[in-house]
């Protein structure tokens, strides 16, 4: 070429931008992304690298019709290879125009990162005839590795060779013998992403980026699942992916050189999902049991390559359904006797891509074991070989007769027995279980027997109707929240008649009416309270069921499952079996601190001679509330001294009984107001040929006149600051007698003596006067006060302790002493332990010579009737010194009278004699202890007062 030609190819040679990047910046960058380079021959000259120093950048070479050349926009690093020397000294002018256009590899942002702009595209331009080609050399799209193209000439790469895994590099010619070998500079891949379940799956195609033209490669991979055939990288044949065992691959490419230099790129390639169809469908189990809604068939398995798919069932038989996994019928559809033998229904999965999978399966109806569930309240029958009276005469702890489930409290009076086959006289009768109040407010109920009945609601007692009657109703009043409360109701028949019913009347029910257990779809209870169920297993009658299984499956653990003798305890799992029990009356009591929902199953299954089996599921979902607890008590309450004695033989006077022989059992009143009956006046105390004698003080806040009114059923007479006022003794039916006494106001002493004889028993005392509303009962005096060296009784918790109650009291000084029955303790300062103490009646003496006032605490630890454990604390404050009397027990100041009344109404005789074959009206309900006195003459009498009636003790 001469002089002139090479200065005409350089003088065309122009750069876009001052400042370009040198081939070297840009292998550095594709080095940087983690490609091999080997070390750069520092001889390149500046032709190698298409730079030109003394370039002048504001000339511009002219084509042939005068217009300036502008290279297109680039994208990316610059992959290519530099003009060789010998390229330059090419002046052919039969050869095509070389275009190099630079825009593969590094992305505009890879360059900003390195503060570097993208390299100007440099166009070299031959002088040469019209005829040339001119071909530009460009890269894939931007984001991918560039493999690079030249067009035929001088400057065209080696072509690929056919050996496998080589193929020919880009760059400059290499024949020049003053130029050493170098390392490729980078390899590309234009696409990483294969497809599963694909063999010989096409990756993408392959380049390799080397300064030498000429120079071929030698590929190795690191995964020999993949091969490069013709540049192109792909699976090997018989290799197939699987998206859901291996999402991506990492693949490391290395190219080795003729001159033995290697350069390698690692590759993340992802193997694409593509969704696939179910591969199979089973299903568990063989038989169906016929008559059944709902029965289940087995549960239906899918296998899908597809992790994490989701799929539609359909049945070809639209009486059946796939839910939750199972083939079962619908909850409204049943497989009747004629269709017991082979059904056969096919099932089809579809996916969420669409694909599906169909099959058909066969499975016999048969006749299978079935149960019935019921619920109501739990009723407990005792047959006893012994006259009764009253409810106490019945241990209620002992095992029942017979126990079964009902709805409602409603047994019709007659001479019937209450259960089949049971006993129609001396019983008794014990009913619990759960009610659903739904709008909160004051409920009445009404619970009518003969004879003796009472009703408890929540632990509390609400209607006393105890003891020897014909058939009668009496109601009581009590207020309930909204939600779930317990009830129990006793009963005892003695002869004759018998009949019971429970009823009531409040917001949400229809006037008076029946009060029934909730159903079966609104099972609930309380904690602590057993949950009442009737099971009635329902086994198939051809005898081929070789065995049946029941289990309730799905409780808390710790719940107890009980059945007769039977009992057995939920583990971890929730599961008790209980094949073979009596299930007439199944009880399930949740642990004690379980508040909340069970969502059980009762899982009944019957196993044929053939080896198959079939099961039926029964819902059991029930819930359990917090049980309504009534108040618990530790106050210390005083009142009147109630002393019982009970006598070994008959009576007709008062005189008959030692009053100063030790009480068979003594407790504190706050009333005088025993309900005339055939019941005792104390808890387990004797009905007949017993005394009672009730001392204690009265207030009175105005002074004047005041009427005593003494009602009794046998003989009775009251003393007021130790002088007679009304005398009542006797035998006789339930009559009222009055007296008048003049009282000044202060505290004043009263004594009420008492007798019974046999049939009925009852006592009152009212009065009417200044500062009373009219004719009321006597209310004894409610300040904790005592006398010095005197002795105060007391009654802590109200009389409702039960005898597991722990008591501790604090405050009381040293050498108080306390008693009650045959126990004694004198205080030493610290606290005091009451556990096990009977105390309806505490006597208290502060220690000799106190005066003051002793405060203290009382903390007493109980169990609620459902058996959880309430804590209750109160204070007290006892005034020990003079106490305020008024003395008018003087023989020149004392005026009474005594009026006398045989009462005519249902308290007279003729109502203890009724008969119990009559049953009586609603009405006879009526306290026959609230009469008017009838008097029957105006005549003052005059008594004298003399030392009979003065004790020391007053």
């Amino acid at each position: 070429m001469s002089d002139q030609d090479k200065q005409d190819v350089e003088e065309q040679i122009f750069f876009e931008e001052e400042n370009t990047s040198s081939l070297k910046e840009k292998i550095a960058i594709q080095s940087a992304k983690g490609g091999e380079i080997a070390q750069e021959d520092t001889s390149r000259n500046a032709l190698h690298t298409g730079e030109r120093p003394d370039a002048d950048p504001e000339r511009q070479l002219q084509d042939d019709e005068g217009g300036s050349d502008s290279p297109d926009a680039l994208s990316g690093s610059l992959q290519a290879s530099a003009l060789s020397a010998s390229a330059a000294d090419d002046t052919d002018s039969t050869s095509p125009d070389v275009t190099l256009d630079q825009s593969a590899g590094l992305d505009t942002n890879d360059d900003a990162s390195l503060g570097l702009q993208p390299a100007p595209m440099a166009r070299l331009r031959r002088t040469a005839g019209s005829n040339d080609q001119q071909e530009v050399l460009r890269a894939p799209d931007a984001g991918s590795t560039a493999s690079i193209t030249e067009s035929d000439g001088p400057f065209a790469p080696a072509s690929p060779t056919s050996q496998p895994g080589a193929i020919a590099g880009t760059g400059t010619d290499a024949d020049d013998p003053e130029t050493p070998n170098r390392a490729p500079d980078a390899i590309i891949l234009d696409r990483m992403e294969v497809a599963e379940n694909q063999e010989g799956a096409v990756v993408g195609k392959l380049s390799i980026a080397d300064a030498d033209t000429a120079d071929s490669h030698d590929i190795t991979l690191s995964d020999d699942r993949f091969e490069v055939v013709d540049g192109e990288l792909r699976l090997k044949p018989g290799v197939t992916l699987d998206h859901e065992a291996e999402s991506a691959i990492s693949l490391n490419v290395t190219a080795t050189d003729s001159g033995g230099a290697q350069y390698t790129q690692s590759f993340d390639i992802t193997v694409a999902d593509v969704n696939e169809a179910p591969t199979e469908l089973a299903l568990e189990g063989g038989f169906i049991a016929s008559n059944t809604a709902g029965a289940v068939v087995g549960r239906v398995t899918l296998t899908d390559p597809d992790a994490g798919d989701t799929h539609q069932y359909s049945v070809s038989d639209d009486r059946f359904e796939v839910a939750d996994g199972v083939l079962k019928l619908r909850d409204d559809a049943v497989v009747s006797d004629a269709e017991l033998g082979v059904l056969n229904v096919q099932v089809t999965a579809t996916d969420q891509g669409g694909a599906l999978i169909s099959e058909t399966f066969a499975f016999e109806a048969v006749d299978a074991a079935d149960v019935a569930l019921s619920s109501g309240f739990h009723a407990s029958y005792f047959d006893v070989d012994h006259s009764l009276s009253r409810l106490d005469q019945i241990d209620w702890s002992s095992d029942p007769t017979h126990e079964e489930v009902v709805s409602e409290i409603n047994y019709k009076n007659g001479r019937a027995s209450f259960w089949e086959g049971g006993a129609t006289d001396t019983f008794g009768a014990k009913i619990t279980g759960n009610i659903d109040v739904e709008e909160g407010g004051s409920f009445d109920f009404f619970l009518g027997g003969d004879d003796g009945a009472m009703l408890f609601v929540n632990g509390v007692e609400v209607i006393e109707n105890d003891g020897l009657h014909a058939y009668h109703t009496r109601s009581g009043q009590i207020e309930l929240e909204p939600g779930t409360h317990t009830i129990e109701v006793r009963y005892f028949e003695n002869y004759g008649h018998a009949g019971l019913k429970l009823e009531w009347d409040g917001p949400g029910t229809d006037g008076r009416e029946l009060v029934t257990s909730p159903g079966v779809d609104d099972l609930q209870t309380v904690n602590g309270i057993p949950l009442t169920l009737e099971l009635d297993l329902n086994a198939p009658g051809t005898g081929a069921a070789h065995q049946v299984t029941q289990f309730i499956e799905g409780l808390p653990e710790g719940t107890v499952v009980s059945a007769g003798d039977m009992t057995a305890e939920a583990g971890a799992d929730g599961a008790v079996e209980i094949s073979s029990w009596d299930t007439a009356l199944l009880s399930i009591q949740t642990p004690l601190g379980f508040i909340g929902d069970v969502s059980a199953q009762i899982v009944t299954t019957t196993a044929f001679d053939d080896g198959g089996a079939v099961s039926t599921t029964n819902d059991l979902e029930f819930s359990v509330s917090q049980a309504d607890l009534p108040p618990h008590s530790a106050q210390m309450q005083t009142g009147f001294h109630a002393s019982y004695f009970d006598v070994n033989h008959s009576l007709r006077q008062l005189d008959q009984i030692d009053w100063s022989s030790e009480p068979t059992h003594e407790e504190v009143v706050s009333e005088i107001n025993y309900k005339n009956g055939r019941g005792s006046f104390w808890e387990d105390g004797s009905a007949d040929t017993f005394g009672a004698k009730i001392t204690g003080n009265i207030e009175v806040e105005e002074g004047g006149s005041f009427d005593f009114f003494l009602g009794g059923d046998d003989g009775a007479m009251l003393f007021v600051n130790g002088v007679e006022v009304i005398e009542n003794d006797g035998l006789h039916a339930y009559h009222t007698r009055s007296g008048e006494i003049e009282l000044e106001p202060g505290t004043h002493t009263i004594e009420v003596r008492y007798f019974e004889n046999f049939g009925h028993a009852g006592l009152k005392l009212e009065w009417d006067g200044p500062g009373t509303d009219g004719r009321e009962l006597v209310v004894a005096s409610d300040d904790l006060s005592v006398a010095e060296n005197g002795v105060i009784p007391v009654n802590i918790g109200g009389g409702e302790l039960s005898d597991q109650a722990s008591v501790q009291i604090s405050g009381l000084p040293e050498d108080t002493i306390l008693m009650s029955e045959d126990n004694v303790l004198v205080a030493d300062g610290n606290d005091v332990d009451l556990t096990g103490w009977d105390l309806t009646l505490l006597e208290i003496a502060p220690p000799p010579g106190f005066e003051g006032t002793i405060s203290g605490e009382i903390t007493t630890t109980d169990v609620a009737f459902n058996g959880q454990e309430q804590t209750s604390s109160d204070s007290f404050s006892i005034n020990v010194g003079e106490v305020s009397t008024s003395d008018e027990a003087q023989s020149d100041q004392h005026s009474a009278q005594l009026m006398t009344a045989d009462d005519e109404d249902t308290g007279s005789g003729d109502w203890v004699a009724a008969s119990e074959s009559e049953p009586r009206d609603d009405d006879s309900s009526e306290d026959v202890m609230n009469e008017d006195v009838e008097h029957q003459g105006s005549e003052a009498q005059g008594y004298e007062v003399t030392e009979t009636y003065e004790r020391q003790d007053w």
